[in-house]
């Protein structure tokens, strides 16, 4: 099974300096990955670019899949869930989100948080803005599949700092995800 990554908005590195260093992490942990990268466009070209950038690689994930975003990438991943893209598994790092929303075509999502996570608690107060506090306070939903796993005080980015927390994201996924998604498709396809 494929487990992809997705970047935040405001970097130009296509995540190099984020969530790509998880990707060793879940590569020891038996994980095939693949980026899911995207373009800097800043603040309001995302704000009006993100629905068309879930379209696009809504096309390109494969069904069932592991899913890991940062940020906006985490907005995304919410986009891609509304258009009907179903996921095994879906790791959330401080996610650009309301924290109630969540994502229903998974089995399991993840939010990981950080209450000092300033960036998503001023998205929060942006007028008409798609994105939330969810990456500072953790998901409060009613969503059974989805659990909160707090990173402690390492702001919005500074999980990827830390490499005993990228281990510990990267071991939550469960070892019958990673490797077989055959069980899976009956459940996810009712």
């Amino acid at each position: 099974m494929i487990t992809y990554t997705i970047h935040g908005f405001n970097v130009n590195d296509f995540g190099s300096r984020t969530i790509d260093k998880l990707i060793p992490f879940l590569e020891n942990s038996g994980h095939i990955v693949r980026e899911l990268d995207y373009p800097w466009h800043g603040r309001v070209r995302t704000r009006l670019c993100n629905a068309s950038m879930a379209k696009i690689l809504s096309q390109v994930v494969e069904p069932h899949s592991i899913i890991f975003g940062h940020s906006n990438g985490c907005a995304i991943i919410y986009l891609m869930a509304e258009l009907g893209v179903k996921f095994s598994y879906v790791g959330l790092i401080n996610p650009a989100l309301d924290r109630n929303k969540t994502i229903q075509n998974a089995l399991q999502v993840v939010t990981y948080y950080a209450e000092n996570d300033l960036a998503t608690r001023l998205a929060k107060w942006i007028p008409r803005s798609p994105w939330g506090d969810q990456g500072r306070v953790g998901y409060c939903g009613d969503n059974p599949a989805h659990d909160n796993s707090h990173l402690g005080s390492v702001g919005h980015s500074g999980v990827f700092q830390r490499p005993d927390l990228l281990k510990r994201i990267a071991k939550a996924v469960p070892l019958s995800l990673v490797w077989t998604n055959a069980a899976l498709i009956p459940y996810l396809s009712e």
